[in-house]
């Protein structure tokens, strides 16, 4: 940003060609905040997405990558913003995950941890100062700001949760709320080149609603929030893996990464959250989809169920319904693809890498 040229605004010309030359995003992966953007975390209640930011921000702090097959992040300040939770609850909640953490003991970079929550010590009016109003977004704006002054930025930073940091007054359901919000976050992410992740929580899904339902259409309240952006982010627990979460994404920042499914816990544990470790294991019921299906082939529900049949043994409603819920697992994991065809038909086919969840 040395040369004149490029702080014309608008840009145009030789100033315009030159933002060719700045280096490429990195691609987008499952779970992980894109530095330079807003995100948001959707998930119902006690589904892990504390967690899951303590994960991360832990392993920003280490510079490591928080799981096998993730990038490594490079090694820097994070700033998680709780005004609910206490911080003190949060720090433990930190170092429980660090027994299973790649970054190792919490003691080794907590330096670079920074957290903003309720606690004996922290003045109330700082907690006040965290309800996204214009002051508030002008103050976390300013934080920002000194941290990159001091020589120390934030890489990430993470806000827990949506409905805590409103001005008191504001409903989740206002669209203007939400645009204001989301614009002004998305702005500050660019201006300081961290990423910033808004933590939203899930609406009460209407009945029948699909297991590969629209990210954006996942969180309560105003849809305004999810157009905000650039990378939505579901977590999601799996019904007949309480040991397990999975992550879903849409973005409009580049190709969209499949469904990841985690470990969180010991299988046969009730499931509490202790680590996030991808799953690469054989499949329930050792059905996989390339036992039935070829590259390219699409096929109806019906004639999956039909595939399907001499392996599952069964017939009639009880093999429809056992169809759906092979098919409803796959597509959990990223193996399959569902689109609508003629008349209503479900058609069903292999996803480019199916091979990431592995017999």
């Amino acid at each position: 940003m040395a040369d004149t040229k490029l702080r014309r605004e608008p840009f145009t010309g030789e100033a315009l060609l030159e933002l060719l030359r700045r280096p490429e995003p990195a691609p987008i992966s499952a779970g992980i905040p894109p530095l330079g953007n807003l995100s948001l975390l959707i998930a119902p209640a006690f589904t892990g997405k504390t967690s899951l930011v303590c994960w991360l921000a832990m392993a920003r702090a280490a510079g490591v990558a928080p799981w096998d097959g993730a990038p490594t992040l490079a090694k820097g300040a994070a700033l998680i913003l709780s005004p609910d939770e206490a911080v003190e609850q949060l720090v433990r909640r930190m170092d429980g995950l660090s027994r299973r953490h790649p970054a190792g003991p919490l003691e080794q970079y907590a330096w670079n941890l920074h957290v903003l929550g309720p606690d004996p010590y922290v003045d109330e009016r700082e907690l006040a100062s965290l309800r996204f109003d214009s002051a508030g977004l002008a103050r976390l704006g300013a934080r920002l700001e000194r941290a990159t002054t001091e020589g120390h930025p934030f890489a990430d930073v993470f806000v827990d949760a949506y409905a805590d940091v409103l001005p008191l007054g504001e409903s989740e359901n206002d669209n203007g709320s939400a645009t204001r919000i989301g614009g002004a976050l998305q702005a500050l992410a660019v201006k300081h080149g961290c990423s910033i992740s808004l933590l939203h929580h899930a609406g009460k899904p209407p009945k029948d609603t699909p297991d590969d339902a629209d990210v954006r259409f996942l969180g309560r309240g105003a849809s305004a929030l999810a157009a905000k952006a650039r990378a939505v982010f579901s977590l999601e627990q799996i019904t007949e893996m309480p040991w397990a979460r999975r992550i879903r994404t849409i973005t409009n920042l580049g190709k969209t990464p499949p469904a990841q499914l985690f470990e969180v816990s010991p299988e046969g544990t009730d499931g509490e959250l202790s680590y996030f470790k991808p799953i690469v294991r054989p499949l329930p019921r050792q059905l996989h989809p390339r036992d039935f299906l070829r590259d390219g082939q699409e096929v109806t529900t019906t004639e999956l169920g039909d595939l399907l049949a001499p392996r599952l043994k069964l017939s009639g409603g009880e093999l429809k319904r056992a169809t759906a819920a092979v098919r409803n697992e796959w597509v959990k994991l990223g193996l399959i693809e569902v689109t609508d065809g003629a008349r209503g038909a479900k058609l069903v086919r292999l996803r480019d890498d199916p091979e990431r969840v592995t017999r």
